[in-house]
């Protein structure tokens, strides 16, 4: 439906409109009983608010270059260009002007004005992200027609954006977004591979992080149905790949520290990191956790192992949010294992660790040794008992008289 509103000889007539889209045509609506066109105020409902005009269609086309479009209350501010020049007009000011140079102008152009914070001017507007602040985009209502660009950056190379996103720009139940999204640019400008579109449907995720220093962040709204919105938060992460796969370390008397990449800034998201600490003969690993602040659902974790290989029955333990457990190897080998998620992560962890002679094993071994000595000379005395016994049952066999007499004499005396 197209307003129609009236003009007069004597003022300017205004036109409000709000974030809910106003159809108009100019300015067939809006000559004055002499039939003369006349200009038209258009201004937005609130003072906080500037306005955003959209050329539909002209009739005949191109034939409106004599409608001059003026940056505030009247036509003694800047001229912003005309409606044959361009389609669309974001003000910076409370008002738009619309004035037809040409009297006896007869063409039609039909419009859509809508309120909008003015922040969203089409302009890319930059906005600084830093590792130890969690910041947020401007809280706004949910106007109609939005078009707002932000340039995201950190000030150092090595970073990362991490955005996180809240809301929904969709109906309920929905797989795909439609006319009110938010689009993620991975760099600085809109022909940068794009990250994600987002508005809130099911199954899409809430986080997303930049490959390097710079985020795009675009917002549109259509002129339809709106819902309950986005919120917008953003900060800095190392970028991917913050430690080596597997770190080989020597473990002796002295203390020795051990931290997760990055620390005691952000770690970065998806780590794996192992590292195997390794003591001299005959003594043990003993860790010791001094700081861990990670992940209260333990997300991202650090699990122990006595000895290099990840078995279940060599497994110690893990801790993970700020948890501060100590951990003694088996043997002179100690694997820790640190992983972290594709989502929120923190401070990281600060550990130590050293290597000292297990006294428990030494006298558990001399312990062994002793009973296997004894044991040893137990059967040895045994066999020696033993074979003194059968030397001597045979010997007392050969000095006993009745056991040596001759047969053949007996037989002799009896005859």
């Amino acid at each position: 439906q197209f307003k129609s509103i009236s003009c007069s000889d004597k003022s300017i007539p205004n036109l409000e409109v709000a974030s809910l889209p106003t159809y108009f045509a100019f300015p067939q609506h809006h000559k004055s009983t002499s039939t003369r066109a006349c200009p038209l105020r258009i201004w937005a409902g609130k003072q906080s608010q500037s306005v955003r005009l959209q050329v539909l269609s002209k009739e005949p086309p191109c034939s409106v270059r004599g409608v001059q479009v003026y940056d505030g209350f009247d036509l003694s501010t800047k001229m912003i260009g005309s409606l044959c020049d361009q389609n669309v007009f974001s003000g910076s000011a409370h008002n738009l002007v619309l004035n037809p140079i040409n009297e006896n102008y007869t063409g039609v152009v039909y419009l859509k004005a809508s309120a909008v914070e003015p922040v969203c001017n089409g302009q890319v507007e930059p906005r600084k992200a830093i590792h130890d602040e969690v910041r947020r985009l401007p809280k706004m209502d949910y106007p109609h027609d939005l078009n707002c660009t932000y340039l995201l950056e950190s000030n150092i190379e090595s970073d990362a954006i991490e955005v996180s996103l809240s809301g929904k720009m969709v109906a309920t139940g929905m797989f795909e977004c439609e006319g009110d999204y938010v689009t993620l640019y991975d760099g600085d400008n809109l022909r940068s591979p794009v990250i994600t579109t987002w508005c809130g449907a099911n199954d899409q995720g809430k986080r997303h992080v930049s490959k390097g220093p710079k985020m795009l962040v675009v917002i549109k709204t259509d002129s339809y149905q709106s819902y309950e919105g986005v919120k917008i938060t953003y900060y800095t992460v190392p970028q991917v790949g913050g430690c080596s796969l597997i770190t080989e370390l020597e473990a002796n008397s002295t203390y020795q520290y051990l931290t997760s990449p990055n620390y005691p800034l952000y770690y970065p998201i998806n780590s794996y990191c192992e590292y195997k600490l390794l003591a001299p003969e005959e003594h043990v690993v003993q860790l010791e956790v001094l700081l861990s602040r990670m992940q209260e659902d333990c997300s991202d974790n650090v699990r122990v192992y006595s000895g290099f290989d990840k078995k279940y029955e060599k497994y110690l333990g893990r801790w993970c949010g700020d948890e501060k457990p100590k951990y003694r190897s088996e043997g002179r080998e100690l694997l820790i294992v640190f992983s972290a998620d594709d989502e929120f992560n923190s401070g990281g962890f600060e550990a130590r660790f050293y290597a000292y002679k297990d006294a428990s094993n030494s006298s558990y071994l001399i312990s062994a040794i002793l009973g296997s000595l004894l044991f040893a000379i137990a059967v040895i005395v045994i066999i020696t008992v033993i074979i003194f016994v059968v030397l001597r049952r045979k010997k007392n066999e050969r000095t006993d008289p009745s056991s040596s007499k001759p047969a053949s004499s007996e037989n002799g005396n009896q005859k």
